[in-house]
């Protein structure tokens, strides 16, 4: 919310949207499990490797280079030391 400067009841509308989007956009190249027990297994592959309990899933992300808003402070650096706006590939 506060890093997209835009209010919960806006994002609550706008990330199923941009979900289904994706899931549409990259049917044929995201593979999702069939059967419960399928999902317990990536849970745990998550869970085991990275200590991300209860994560089913994960999608690399760009950095875009950018101006920040004056007066926002360090919201808006990266670990690379650079102004950032987090946006999915």
């Amino acid at each position: 919310m506060y890093l997209c400067k835009a209010s919960a009841s806006s994002i609550s509308r706008i990330v199923p949207e941009v979900c289904s989007a994706l899931c549409e956009g990259l049917k044929d190249n995201i593979k999702v499990p069939a059967n419960p027990e399928d999902w317990k297994k990536v849970a745990n592959g998550y869970n085991t490797m990275w200590n991300f309990p209860m994560c089913i899933g994960s999608m690399d992300g760009k950095h875009v280079i950018i101006e920040s808003p004056k007066y926002s402070g360090s919201e808006f650096f990266n670990y690379k030391g650079t102004l950032v706006l987090y946006c999915l590939p």
